[in-house]
């Protein structure tokens, strides 16, 4: 009798979970979206020993089809050299003068190709985090900056633009 008992127990905790692990594939847009989480500065040395800053950017990304980053052989158009996609993040720095944002203009951009993500299984929603590292230097007179950022996924999708706010730079 009681052996009855715990096959209908068990049995029915067997429904429950298979019932709830069946859940439909969550419906996500396919234009990527990204949340600015943080952006350490910090002062370091390059790898020649010079004194530069590194600004570690971090940000959450949720993209429904999860078509995010470049193979290595990905670079026939639209993703060619000097195409706007080679790329997909986009990071620019602007300062505050008179109370209006202006452009930091940097001598090498911080532009970034990620590498190829692919989620697995049916349901393709993509949900991470990333941590892009930027080494810099700027003129001495920019005690703080504001990092304006964006990506593309595969399909020529532009996430929306985050911002970091005003980040005071390490002294």
């Amino acid at each position: 009798m009681i052996f009855r008992y715990l096959t209908i127990f068990f049995t029915g905790i067997f429904v429950l979970i298979q019932f709830f692990s069946c859940r439909k594939p969550e419906k996500v847009s396919e234009i990527p979206q990204i949340k600015f989480v943080d952006i350490p500065i910090k002062d370091t040395l390059d790898d020649l020993g010079n004194p530069i800053r590194r600004a570690t950017l971090i940000y959450t990304l949720i993209d429904g089809d999860g078509d995010i980053g470049f193979q290595a052989a990905d670079t026939i158009a639209p993703y060619n050299v000097g195409s706007k996609y080679y790329y997909n993040i986009y990071i620019d720095l602007y300062k505050r003068v008179q109370n209006q944002q202006v452009l930091i203009p940097l001598q090498a951009p911080f532009y970034f190709r990620t590498q190829y993500i692919q989620p697995q299984g049916i349901n393709k929603v993509l949900q991470c985090t990333l941590k892009v590292n930027m080494d810099f230097n700027l003129p001495t007179d920019i005690d703080s900056c504001e990092f304006v950022f964006y990506m593309y996924d595969r399909a020529q999708h532009q996430s929306n633009i985050e911002r970091s706010g005003y980040r005071k730079l390490a002294p």
